[in-house]
């Protein structure tokens, strides 16, 4: 039975992905690296800012920026502030999605995206109500692929959800890594290819051009 519906953020409510791959461009260009799109998306996609930015010094043998981390993690969030400020386009349909979708089931967000990144998008998309629980890269050690973060969202939500369990669950993501993270910690997944190919997003249970081609009840089938 369907009883939760967890959301990944980026790519899956906001587009947002282009925005944090544009930030990282800035911010490592300013210490002589230059990010392509395609490594961006191929290499780094669904991580969070911190553990992003590591693999990528790995990536380009720049041991000498490791004591700059801190100052380039800041440089990195205040350049995504300003992007966010100017507007953040939503995904197709999720809005009318996630209204229907909390008259339902309980809604949480598992994401690897910064809090105050979320909060901003969905307060002024009038979304926030939706979603009692939020977590974010702050209150998740090891991002996905680990499941960590969808099994503290199913353990959370049983303040509100009572006994709920990984397969009463179902997540929404548009990444590999996501996907992964969702299926490790015993949920069935949907994929939306607003970031990814569809052949990359092969591992969902279902995967839709958008938000307006959900039926709900394909969605509790995957959950019987």
């Amino acid at each position: 039975m369907l009883r939760a519906l967890l959301f990944d953020f980026d790519g899956t409510i906001a587009q947002s992905e282009p925005l944090h791959f544009a930030a990282f461009c800035q911010t490592l260009a300013e210490r002589d690296v230059s990010l392509t799109q395609d490594l961006y998306y191929r290499r780094y996609l669904g991580l969070t800012d911190a553990e992003g930015l590591e693999r990528m010094l790995d990536d380009f043998g720049r041991a000498d920026l490791r004591a700059e981390v801190p100052a380039l993690l800041h440089r990195k969030t205040s350049i995504m502030a300003q992007k966010i400020a100017a507007g953040v386009p939503l995904c197709p349909g999720v809005t009318s999605f996630v209204a229907r979708a909390a008259q339902r089931v309980a809604l949480a967000i598992v994401s690897g995206a910064r809090r105050a990144e979320i909060d901003w998008v969905l307060e002024h998309a009038g979304l926030r109500p939706f979603f009692p629980l939020i977590l974010g890269a702050e209150e998740i050690q090891r991002g996905k692929p680990d499941p960590e973060g969808y099994r503290l969202a199913c353990t959370r939500l049983r303040d509100r959800v009572a006994g709920l369990a990984p397969e009463e669950c179902l997540a929404v993501e548009d990444s590999p890594r996501g996907i992964a993270a969702a299926r490790a910690s015993g949920m069935r997944v949907i994929a939306m290819p607003h970031t990814c190919p569809v052949e990359r997003l092969r591992g969902a249970d279902r995967i839709y051009a958008s938000y307006d081609e959900v039926e709900w009840r394909d969605l509790e089938s995957l959950c019987r």
